[in-house]
């Protein structure tokens, strides 16, 4: 499996890219005065290829760095990674782009989901998460999929820590009548969603069957960070796997999407009731 980024390896590629920008330079034109491609000066930035000091104090000087950027530089560069992590025990059953994705989610203050069709693992109970890690083309051996509901659930102590992460999701009216064979898993769900409605960090839209909007296909999660320097992250979720967005376009894109539909769902209020109404109807 291959290495996961840390947040100080996250955070020294986003001061190597706010520097670089500050110093008016494009990626091309940084990456050649070294001869480096620009796909490996693209890497360093978003934390996919590891930079050495050496590498690191020439880029500061290309940049202009004053003493107290470089400061920071320094001090990024000497964190040490974190030798263990809850995730850790279960590597042998997660793939690396879920490990980076856990991985994120954990180091986020802010996470904006949305999803067509079902709810997002974060905010899943244990059958629901069960019936749909095993439901569908990709059903994994009993043992990985009780590890893999496992994951799901223990990734849900961000909602509830000391500094809980910000979480806004944007829901199709769609999840709430898919009820995967057992119409009581799905009333045990409405009634957890209700609940973490409640939170103060959670806020809650669902978007109408009869709105245009609940047609969009499938799941988006994005991550932002506390530091403007730490780059936000989108991942397309897909049954079976998920893609990672990194780009500045493509963030600026999906993060448009997810505006959009928030702002043109059904206000949390709203959302309540009608979850509420749909708990009546499965009664």
């Amino acid at each position: 499996m291959s290495a996961v980024p840390t947040y100080a390896q996250r955070r020294l590629g986003g001061e190597l890219r706010q520097l670089r920008a500050k110093a008016g330079l494009s990626l091309e034109g940084a990456a050649g005065a070294f001869h480096w491609s620009k796909s490996k000066l693209s890497r360093i930035e978003t934390a996919k290829l590891p930079i050495s000091r050496h590498d690191m104090n020439r880029l500061a000087i290309l940049y202009g760095a004053s003493a107290e950027e470089l400061a920071r530089l320094e001090n990024w560069a000497a964190r040490k990674p974190q030798s263990y992590t809850w995730w850790s025990e279960y590597s042998d059953v997660i793939s690396s782009t879920y490990e980076e994705f856990i991985t994120l989610e954990a180091q986020a203050t802010e996470i904006h989901l949305v999803n067509s069709s079902v709810v997002p693992g974060i905010l899943q109970v244990r059958g629901y998460a069960h019936a749909i890690t095993t439901s569908g083309p990709f059903i994994p051996d009993p043992d990985i999929a009780d590890a893999l509901v496992d994951v799901r659930l223990k990734r849900q102590s961000v909602l509830t820590e000391a500094s809980p992460v910000l979480v806004s999701a944007t829901l199709s009216a769609t999840a709430l009548h898919i009820n995967l064979g057992d119409p009581r898993l799905l009333r045990e769900q409405l009634r957890h969603l209700l609940e973490v409605g409640d939170l103060p960090n959670v806020e809650m839209r669902i978007i109408p069957l009869d709105s245009p909007l609940g047609a969009f296909i499938g799941g988006l999660t994005l991550f932002e960070f506390e530091h403007k320097q730490e780059p936000s992250v989108v991942y397309i979720e897909y049954h079976g796997g998920m893609t990672p967005k990194e780009s500045n376009r493509e963030v600026r894109q999906y993060r448009r999407h997810i505006q959009h539909l928030h702002q043109n769902a059904l206000s949390p209020d709203e959302s309540r009731k009608l979850i509420n109404r749909r708990l009546e109807d499965l009664r």
